[in-house]
């Protein structure tokens, strides 16, 4: 399930050798855009 329990080890591995950009981090929830939203 990976870190956050979100398959987000297997997403990274599976986009590897590719141009996409995998990025891991926690999700919160609030009114607030998270730090990826804000990117």
């Amino acid at each position: 399930d990976g870190l956050m329990a979100t398959h987000d080890e297997e997403t990274k591995k599976f986009f590897k050798h590719s141009s996409v950009r995998v990025l891991l981090c926690p999700r919160s929830a609030g009114k607030r855009h998270s730090w990826a939203k804000q990117q």
